[in-house]
């Protein structure tokens, strides 16, 4: 082992040192910390290499105090990491990687309590099996993806958010330890440079300021992508377990807006008339049950005069009459016109299985709007089926008959559920 080689692993070693004590702190790989002692990391790597079979030197003492603190760290990585695979449990990607890059950091602490020929050879073949750079450029293609990157996971709260963002860039900057490490350990000029990886693990930070402006704005792009999601499960049963589902979602948002679900049987009749329809998402047609979310934004702030209001203009609509057919659009656009300060209306042919769910209810205990039975009586024309025959003689060699239809007007009726959404 050189001189040269000896003193400068022993500063980078009193560089490395407090760094990864300050990690340990903060329990989780600082990209900040990490990527300002690149070559310190790999001076250590150099130095490690030198070291004989057995060979107790100046730096043993220094390795065993690294070693402890990676011990340490990897502890709180191995958790974060955890939960990262939990949360992207669709995506095994996530469990191969904590699994090997935790491998690898094992092994590297191992090589720093006891370096030599056997711990080098069992690091570096580990390292061609699971290596760093492939790694993290494997993570970056993931993290382009709108379904593989937990940052783009629909209708999380901002601390969620910044939760996630933390564990990749620890997970990144552990990779970046350990390449850094074997590059200086490695003799192998092949070697990929570990600041190829540092600068992926700053596009990535860079990226995630984008990503954040995108998550905070979710309505409704993300809000129809976690609908759609709900949706697409097959385990849910019930409009009731949909909407609670849906609502949970809905509340990780951070914002002042009060949200209603309304989630229906896809085999329900109904019409639906946006009068603001920049606050109404819908999926309908996918799947067993159909979704209407609406986002109102001044009903947490509406008086009691103005919900009295809301609601006398709403219970006009308690019952209607009509001639021959059902509710239609224009009938619905002229409910609207008449009820101030609405959002949206929609009216539903049937109450049965129907589940209505909405947001900040310590705000607004009955939702941002107001739901009523609406009794619906359709007249129709209808044939008694009696028949009278008249004769008529016209003029002519033939007796012409004339049929007259007795019509009379009945009634038929059916109860339906009207919701209306404050602007």
């Amino acid at each position: 082992m050189s001189e040269e080689v000896m003193e400068a692993g022993l500063q980078s070693l009193d560089q490395v040192i407090p760094v990864i004590d300050q990690c340990v702190q903060e329990g989780i790989f600082s990209f900040h910390h990490i990527s300002e002692q690149i070559d310190n990391i790999s001076a250590i790597g150099a130095l490690a290499s030198s070291v004989e079979d057995g060979q107790e030197s100046e730096a043993t003492e220094k390795f065993n105090e690294l070693a402890g603190l990676i011990e340490n760290l990897s502890g709180s990585m191995c958790s974060h990491l955890n939960d990262l695979k939990d949360f992207m449990a669709n995506e095994p990607f996530y469990e191969e990687a904590m699994n090997g890059s935790l491998h690898l950091l094992n092994l590297l602490k191992n090589h720093l309590t006891n370096p030599g020929y056997g711990s080098t050879s069992d690091f570096m073949a580990a390292h061609g099996e699971t290596n760093p750079v492939e790694l993290g450029y494997r993570l970056v293609v993931l993290l382009n993806g709108d379904t593989t990157n937990p940052l783009k996971k629909a209708l999380m709260p901002n601390h969620e958010f910044d939760t996630w963002k933390n564990v990749l860039s620890g997970f990144f900057s552990q990779l970046l330890f350990i390449e850094a490490y074997a590059y200086g350990l490695s003799l192998d000029e092949n070697l990929a440079d570990p600041h190829a990886l540092m600068e992926e693990t700053e596009d990535f930070e860079m990226k995630c300021e984008m990503w954040r402006n995108e998550h905070q704005t979710s309505w409704p792009d993300n809000v129809l992508n976690f609908i759609e999601t709900v949706q697409d499960n097959e385990n849910i049963g019930s409009c009731d377990e949909m909407a609670d589902l849906i609502r949970e979602g809905l509340e990780k948002i951070d914002t002042e807006d009060v949200f209603y679900v309304l989630v229906f049987p896809n085999t329900s009749l109904y019409v639906l008339h946006s009068t603001l329809s920049d606050q109404v998402v819908t999926s309908c047609d996918r799947g067993l049950f159909n979704v209407i979310v609406y986002k109102s934004i001044d009903g947490k702030y509406a008086g009691e005069d103005e919900w009295n209001g809301f609601r006398d203009a709403v219970d006009q609509y308690r019952e209607v009459q009509k001639i021959n057919n059902w509710v239609t659009d224009e009938d619905l656009e002229n409910w609207a016109n008449g009820i101030e300060n609405n959002g949206f209306v929609v009216i539903l042919e049937t109450m049965d299985g129907m589940a209505v769910r909405s947001t900040k209810t310590d705000q607004l205990e009955n939702g941002p709007g107001y739901g009523i039975t609406v009794t619906l009586t359709i007249k129709s024309k209808q044939n008694n089926g009696d028949d009278e025959e008249e004769f008529v003689d016209d003029g002519s060699d033939e007796i012409v008959e004339i049929e007259e239809n007795q019509v009379e007007l009945v009634d038929t009726t059916e109860e339906l559920y009207l919701l209306v959404g404050y602007k």
